[in-house]
């Protein structure tokens, strides 16, 4: 496809020979690479968004027969789990120590707001002062917000603000390094 367009695959900015890390969605994509930039993460990882998980397989399957190295970053619902024995039982042929390496489950968070504290949440991404008494990602989901809008306003705030990894606190840092450390691991 890329021969066809005249261009290399490895000229274009997405998908690499390696750190190619599928993702479920686009705002995923941004709140993520913004968080390598600001961690300084010391590898150089591409996150490919989805469509949503029920495109996974197929982004999967191009990458492997393009020879490509890739993780799946997954969050923590029922249909994410169910997607990964999907991926487990049909792509990876029930290799379990393959799999393990390969699909990533972040174990706790519904949605990558999730891995903001609910302070740095507030702060950093709905800029505004109140009271949330559930999860993040069940805010955005009672209060009908567009995680679109939010991602947008979260990216301007960061970069308009000169925010580094430090301005967040320890909660949001820890999160955000357990992932990124896990992610280091499987590379």
């Amino acid at each position: 496809i890329y021969s066809m367009m005249g261009s290399r695959l490895n000229e274009q900015p997405l998908i690499q020979q390696k750190n190619n890390i599928i993702i479920e969605d686009i705002i995923t994509y941004y709140y993520l690479n913004e968080m390598v930039r600001l961690i300084d993460f010391p590898e150089k990882v591409h996150f490919i968004p989805s469509t949503g998980e029920s495109h996974i397989p197929v982004m999967m399957n191009i990458l492997m027969g393009w020879r490509l190295d890739f993780l799946v970053l997954l969050c923590d619902t029922a249909e994410k789990w169910e997607t990964a024995d999907f991926l487990r039982k049909t792509i990876f042929l029930q290799a379990e120590e393959s799999s393990v390496k390969k699909i990533i489950v972040m174990e706790g968070f519904r949605n990558v707001e999730d891995l903001f504290s609910t302070i740095d949440f507030k702060r950093f991404v709905l800029q505004k002062r109140i009271g949330i008494t559930e999860s993040n990602s069940e805010y955005i989901e009672n209060n009908g917000l567009s995680r679109m809008i939010l991602v947008t306003a979260f990216l301007n705030y960061i970069r308009n603000e000169n925010t580094a990894f430090p301005d967040f606190d320890a909660e949001t840092r820890k999160n955000f390094n357990q992932l990124f450390e896990r992610i280091k691991k499987s590379l």
